[in-house]
């Protein structure tokens, strides 16, 4: 998936099951699995995939448990369910996940593998979602009184 689209999927998710639209926790819970796995393959080469160790539950679990230490339950809450998200729109999108690591060796789909053409479908409107609500937030807090609900 496309970092706006994880961004959008997540702010998306967030709004609908914790009725809270917190953009900042939601972004990096959004984007940090693909900021270390893509550091780890791409920039030291320590890996062979970009999809690793920050790409499995054990991983969010840790960085939400931090992220409530630090940042407090309302934004922990939001980062985690973003996270979550993260790993979710991986698997449906091409099914790369490593959902069991270090304790599986589950195979997973190659590259080049058909996508799921909904979920592709489904990344323009969500980043599209995603400008809307944040435009609509920024108007809200400029206090314009134009702002529709």
């Amino acid at each position: 998936m496309f970092p706006a689209s994880h961004a959008a999927s997540a702010v998306v998710v967030n709004r609908a099951l914790l009725g809270e639209h917190l953009l900042v926790p939601s972004v990096i819970g959004a984007l940090l699995p693909d900021a270390i796995d893509k550091t780890l393959a791409w920039v030291l080469k320590v890996t062979d995939s970009t999809h690793h160790i920050a790409h499995t539950p054990l991983a969010a679990l840790g960085f939400t448990i931090l992220a409530r230490q630090c940042l407090g339950d309302r934004w922990s809450k939001a980062f985690g369910t973003a996270y979550f998200a993260h790993l979710v729109g991986d698997e449906v999108h091409h099914g790369r996940v490593p959902w069991f690591m270090p304790l599986s060796s589950r195979t997973r789909r190659k590259r080049g593998e058909p996508h799921s053409r909904l979920f592709i479908a489904l990344e323009v409107p969500s980043s599209m979602m995603l400008l809307w609500l944040t435009v609509r937030e920024c108007e809200q807090r400029s206090g314009r009184s134009d702002v529709t609900a």
